[in-house]
């Protein structure tokens, strides 16, 4: 597995703030147990074996920057890739990317966010293996990590004819695959970013509006399911509180 490890750019994109949970910091330095959230999705790519990294960074990102320059991150290879402009969304920031050279057009892409949680910390290795035989068997470009039904933040009220309520759920598990955010690219996929995303459009992008729907609509995103409860994305104060928590239990790794 090494080898396709080797062959894998990771991209991680960290233009978010940490606003929803009270922080006036990039959401990728918030730290969880005793690492920032940036050095536990790059450790966590590490460990698997993969070295090369493009960190997609917000317009003038300085913050980052300078915590990436002292960061002990011995073994990876970093690529810096900044917006041209603010608000432009992750469709443009990655197809900027790859205009600029920044992503290899020629290689394999793993694209991850520092605030999604996994509690696998091989999950990377187990997903682009699946990707690769997908790939060779059923011809598609692209993998996306999916979990295999949801949490609801809300509690579930079922209701009779008449709107009395028969049954009332605390935050159940809702029978939906979700995505996770975690995705891998074959270079065949980079066709999609030229030809969909509009540098000139004004206004925001995201790739998930243009790229992904066609895509799957040609049939080419294999799904890779893992457990309900196994990822925690980390965007509000109480999804913070609660990874500490699981550090504290041993859940998750300290740093």
């Amino acid at each position: 597995m090494g080898s396709e490890a080797e062959k894998t750019q990771v991209v991680i994109a960290v233009g978010g703030e940490a606003k929803r949970m009270g922080l006036s910091i990039p959401k990728a330095l918030v730290k969880v147990g005793g690492s920032t959230l940036l050095d536990r999705c790059i450790g966590m790519f590490m460990g698997c074996g993969f070295k090369e990294f493009v960190v997609l960074l917000g317009y003038k990102d300085t913050q980052i920057t300078e915590h990436m320059d002292h960061s002990d991150l011995k073994g990876a290879r970093i690529t810096k890739a900044y917006d041209y402009a603010q608000g432009i969304a992750k469709g443009k920031a990655v197809k900027h990317a790859l205009l600029e050279g920044k992503i290899d057009k020629n290689m394999r892409s793993i694209m991850a966010w520092p605030d999604d949680l996994f509690f696998d910390s091989r999950l990377p290795s187990a997903v682009v293996e699946k990707h690769v035989a997908a790939s060779k068997k059923l011809g598609t470009l692209s993998s996306i990590v999916v979990t295999e039904a949801y949490r609801s933040p809300f509690g579930i009220v079922h209701i009779d004819s008449n709107g009395i309520v028969t049954r009332f759920e605390e935050k159940p598990l809702v029978p939906m695959r979700t995505s996770t955010g975690m995705q891998v690219f074959d270079p065949g996929s980079y066709d999609y970013f030229d030809r969909l995303i509009d540098m000139d459009k004004p206004g925001p992008v995201e790739f998930e509006n243009v790229v992904l729907p066609e895509m799957a609509a040609q049939h080419k995103i294999y799904s890779i399911s893992i457990p309900p409860d196994s990822w925690l994305a980390v965007n509000t104060q109480k999804e913070l509180e609660q990874a500490q928590k699981l550090v504290a239990e041993g859940k998750l790794p300290a740093s």
